[in-house]
C-alpha cells in the first residue's frame, strides 16, 4: 500500500545535516564542476552588456582622440572548467578555456597636416583562445562567506584591430597601443570586478536566502501546519584535496508554539566518500532519529497525522463495514458483535476517532528508511445525541521510504511512503468495562 505524502519536513533536514553534529554534506569534484558552470553561465550573461569606460589619448602632429561607446558585443568561454584544483583547507581555482571577446568601439579624432583634419568611425578587437582562472577562499562570515582569491586573465591573442574606412597608418599604431594599454588591462579588471560582485553580493545573497527559515505549510492547511525548520552552520566549510568541500549544518526542527529540542550527538566521525555525484550525505541517523521522535511527538499539531495516514488507505468496503444494522446483502460489524444493535439504529456508522500520533523509532536499512509509530483509536457511535464509546484499539504501523521513492524537483522534496505492516491490540472494550463495574 502507498501513501503519496509530501516529504519537506523529514527529508529537508535528512539531507541538510552535519558532520559535527549528525554528519556531512561533501560536495564532489563533479558538483564542483556543475557549480562552476552554473556561476559561469551568469558571468557571462553580464559581460555580454558590459561597457568599458570611454578614454581619450594624444600623439603626434598634434594628435587627439576619444575612445567612446567601449562595448562587449560577445564574451564566450567553455562553461565547464578545464580545471579543477583544490588547496585545502580554504581555496579552490578553476580554468576556463577557449575565450573569445569581441569589443566594438567607436572613435573621434583630430590632427593637424598642414590642415587640421578631424574624422570619426568605429574599430572593432577580436580576442581569441583567451584563458581564465578563478579563484575563491572560504572564511568566516554570516554564516560563511566566499571571497575572491585568484582572478587570472590571459587576453594574450589579440587579432590586428578592424577598422571601418581608412586611417592613416601611425594613427592604427595609437589605437592598438591603446588597446594594449587601456581597453584590455579595464575589460580585465572590469571582469575581475564582476567576478567579485558574483561572490561577494550574488551569491552571499543566495546563502543568506538558503539560511532563511523554512515554515512548514505556511498557509495552514495540513497536519504540519506551524513546524519550522531552521539550521545552522556550526563551523565554516572545510576544502579537502580529495574528496571536495564539506559543509556543516546543524538542523532544527521546532513549532512555532513550542522552543526547539537540544541536539544531543556523541562523538562522531564523518565518513568521505569517492563519488562521480554532485553531493553525497553521511548521517548520525541514530542520534538524529531520536531528535526527530522526540520532536515531532511533542508537538500537538503533529497529532492527527497518524488518523490521515492511517484512514487515507482504508477501502470503501471498510468503511462500510464500520456500521450497525445493515442490510441484508452487507456484511457489517453489528454481524460480528449483535449486541450493537441495542445502541444503534439501521445504518448507523461507527465512527473511528484518532487520538495522539506517536512517531515511536526511526532506522535505516539498505537505502530504506524504516519508521515505527502508535495510535490509538477508538470506536464510538452517536446516536439519538448520545456517544457511546465500544472500544479501543491500538495500532503499530511500521511506514516504509525506499531512496529510490524520492524525488527533487523545483526546489520541492517528494515521496512515497509505504505501510509496511500495522499490528494492533485491543486496549478496553465496552463488554470489558461492564464485567470491570460488576465486578
Amino acid at each position: 500500500m502507498v501513501i503519496k505524502l509530501l516529504l519537506l519536513t523529514f527529508l529537508s533536514i535528512v539531507c541538510l545535516s552535519k558532520i559535527e553534529a549528525f554528519g556531512q554534506i561533501q560536495v564532489n569534484k563533479n558538483g564542483l564542476d556543475y557549480f562552476a558552470e552554473i556561476g559561469m553561465k551568469k558571468l557571462i550573461s553580464i559581460m555580454e552588456n558590459e561597457t568599458i569606460p570611454s578614454y581619450s589619448g594624444i600623439g603626434p602632429q598634434r594628435l587627439s582622440y576619444s575612445l567612446i561607446g567601449i562595448n562587449v558585443t560577445s564574451f564566450k568561454v567553455a562553461e565547464k572548467p578545464n580545471k579543477l584544483s583544490l588547496f585545502g583547507p580554504k581555496r579552490l581555482t578553476a580554468t576556463f578555456r577557449n575565450l573569445k571577446i569581441k569589443i566594438s568601439v567607436n572613435y573621434t579624432l583630430k590632427y593637424k597636416n598642414n590642415l587640421t583634419i578631424t574624422d570619426n568611425g568605429s574599430f572593432d578587437i577580436y580576442i581569441n583562445n583567451g584563458s581564465l582562472c578563478l579563484g575563491m577562499d572560504v572564511s568566516r562570515g554570516e554564516p560563511f562567506h566566499f571571497h575572491p582569491s585568484v582572478c587570472n586573465v590571459n587576453l594574450n591573442n589579440t587579432d590586428p584591430i578592424e577598422v571601418s574606412g581608412k586611417i592613416e597608418s601611425w594613427i592604427y599604431d595609437e589605437f592598438k597601443s591603446s588597446v594594449e594599454n587601456y581597453i584590455k588591462p579595464n575589460l580585465i579588471s572590469t571582469l575581475c570586478d564582476n567576478y567579485e560582485y558574483l561572490l561577494e553580493d550574488y551569491l552571499k545573497v543566495l546563502i543568506a536566502n538558503v539560511n532563511e527559515p523554512i515554515e512548514i505549510d505556511k498557509n495552514n492547511n495540513g497536519t504540519l501546519s506551524g513546524f519550522i525548520v531552521d539550521y545552522t552552520f556550526p563551523s565554516i566549510p572545510y576544502v579537502d584535496n580529495q574528496f571536495g568541500i564539506e559543509i556543516p549544518i546543524l538542523p532544527i526542527l521546532y513549532n512555532k508554539s513550542n522552543k526547539s529540542k537540544e541536539l544531543k550527538s556523541n562523538k562522531y566521525v564523518a565518513k568521505k566518500f569517492t563519488s562521480d555525484k554532485h553531493m553525497c550525505i553521511d548521517l548520525d541517523f541514530v542520534n538524529f532519529a531520536q531528535y526527530l521522535v522526540e520532536t515531532i511527538s511533542s508537538n500537538k499539531t503533529i497529532q492527527t497525522l497518524g488518523h490521515d495516514l492511517i484512514r487515507s488507505r482504508l477501502h470503501s468496503k471498510v468503511h462500510d463495514f464500520f456500521k450497525c444494522g445493515c442490510k441484508e446483502e452487507s456484511f457489517c460489524i453489528s454481524d460480528i458483535i449483535p449486541d450493537l444493535d441495542r445502541f444503534c439504529s439501521n445504518y448507523t456508522e461507527v465512527s473511528m476517532i484518532f487520538n495522539s500520533f506517536k512517531l515511536t523509532n526511526i532506522n535505516v536499512e539498505n537505502d530504506v528508511i524504516y519508521g515505527n509509530s502508535s495510535q490509538v483509536v477508538s470506536f464510538e457511535i452517536d446516536d439519538n445525541n448520545k456517544t457511546i464509546e465500544l472500544f479501543k484499539l491500538e495500532l503499530y504501523p511500521e511506514y516504509i521510504l525506499r531512496r529510490d521513492d524520492i524525488q527533487i524537483s523545483s526546489n520541492k522534496i517528494s515521496g512515497e511512503v509505504d505501510i509496511d505492516v500495522c499490528k494492533f491490540k485491543v486496549i478496553s472494550s465496552m463488554e470489558s468495562r461492564k464485567l470491570l463495574k460488576l465486578d
